[in-house]
């Protein structure tokens, strides 16, 4: 069995100055695992920055920066096996760590007459990823959750909303999602790419 604790301590700042608008967050996270196989306690500084900036003429910028630990699940820590079929299995990994993400978001919001758009990007790099890991067992494959060494993720989006007579009577929405991936590890490394887009036209009467 596994057991994990998790404390957390922060103080706030937040205000606003002419156009722009600002909360900062300072936190301490404690976290300590007992399982039958190991013990152990982390201490991690977890600052949470939002900047938001009115720009004027319908249109907002704001900036967020987070930096927290992501903790294994009591699945991903647990040892006791699990079978999917005759021939796959998962199984946790006691000696998992705490994986850490940092994360950068900017955000650009438009809306004044017949627009409304919405521009998005997304940077995230986490230090010892919790990945899957795939071992052959004899004729069989197991599953076990492993620590990377890192990965990152770069994500853009943008979205377009045109309504042509300033109600709901007709809307144009499209929106377009590019991606971009990265993962190291003793085990898997990988580079991936993604696109994805969508258009709708929608009336009312």
């Amino acid at each position: 069995t596994s057991r994990t604790w998790q404390n957390y301590g922060y103080s706030e700042i937040s205000g606003r100055k002419g156009r722009l608008l600002y909360r900062v967050s300072l936190g301490l996270t404690h976290t300590h695992n007992h399982s039958s196989y190991r013990s152990y306690s982390s201490l991690a500084f977890t600052p949470k920055v939002v900047l938001g900036y009115t720009l004027g003429g319908g249109s907002d910028l704001r900036l967020m920066y987070d930096d927290k630990p992501i903790l294994p699940s009591l699945d991903q820590l647990s040892s006791n096996r699990r079978r999917a079929t005759r021939d796959i299995t998962s199984v946790g990994n006691p000696q998992l760590e705490n994986a850490h993400m940092r994360q950068l978001t900017a955000m650009y919001t438009y809306a004044k007459g017949i627009f409304d758009i919405k521009l998005v990007g997304l940077y995230s790099h986490t230090h010892r990823p919790h990945i899957q890991a795939m071992k052959r067992e004899g004729v069989g494959i197991t599953f076990a959750p492993i620590n990377g060494a890192w990965s990152d993720e770069l994500v853009t989006a943008a979205r377009v909303v045109v309504k042509p007579f300033s109600d709901n009577t007709l809307s144009l929405d499209t929106y377009l999602i590019p991606t971009y991936s990265r993962l190291r590890s003793s085990e898997i490394s990988y580079n991936r790419s993604s696109l994805y887009g969508e258009f709708s036209l929608t009336g009312q009467y």
